[in-house]
C-alpha cells in the first residue's frame, strides 16, 4: 500500500518536471495549468506554468517523505489509505490554491 503514495507523489514530481522542462509555449485547451486567470494574457500563463511546475516538484517531494515515514513506521493499511486520499486532495488544493494566490499578488 505504500507504494501507492509513492507512485501518487512520483506523478506529482514527474508532472512538474515535465511542464517545467517543456512548458507549454503558448495557451492551449490540453497541456499546462489552465484556469481563467492563468489563460489571461501570454504573461499569466507563463508565470503558472512555471509555479505551478514548481509547487508539483515540491508537493511530490513531500509524498516521498511521507511514503518513507509510513515504510519505516509500519504503518497499518487503513492508515495508509486514509493518508493517500488526504495527500492526493490536499496537494491538489495547494497546488490550485497557491498558484491562484501567485498569479493574483503577481497582478496587484
Amino acid at each position: 500500500m505504500e507504494w501507492v503514495l509513492i507512485i501518487t507523489a512520483a506523478i506529482f514530481y514527474l508532472t512538474g518536471y515535465i511542464m517545467r522542462k517543456w512548458p507549454p509555449k503558448y495557451r492551449n485547451a490540453f497541456y499546462g495549468y489552465r484556469t481563467p486567470a492563468s489563460m489571461r494574457d501570454e504573461d499569466a500563463w507563463d508565470f503558472a506554468q512555471e509555479y505551478s511546475a514548481d509547487l508539483m516538484r515540491i508537493l511530490g517531494v513531500g509524498g516521498f517523505v511521507l511514503s518513507i515515514y509510513y515504510m519505516i513506521t509500519g504503518a497499518d493499511h487503513e492508515t495508509i489509505g486514509v493518508v493517500i486520499g488526504v495527500y492526493a486532495i490536499l496537494s491538489t488544493v495547494l497546488l490550485i490554491g497557491l498558484t491562484e494566490v501567485a498569479l493574483r499578488k503577481r497582478d496587484d
